[in-house]
């Protein structure tokens, strides 16, 4: 890993801590999508697919960011 000299600890996990964040904030949208997408009369279950193997794949982000954390 690279050397920062300027951040520090308590710096340096509020940046991991607010990725994570953003990455459940965007999971939960996603999971708001489907819901809305569900709801249609003719749901794209191709559009549904998709979305949940985004949310899979931010789950494996928050995975990779609880290593570092």
């Amino acid at each position: 890993m690279p050397i920062y000299d300027e951040l520090n600890d308590n710096e340096k996990n509020q940046i991991k801590i607010n990725a994570k964040r953003n990455i459940e904030y965007a999971m939960y949208t996603l999971e708001i999508d489907i819901l809305l997408e569900k709801a249609k009369s003719k749901p794209d279950l191709e559009k549904i697919s998709i979305m949940e193997n985004e949310i899979a794949e931010k789950e494996n982000q928050i995975l990779a960011l609880g290593n570092v954390l």
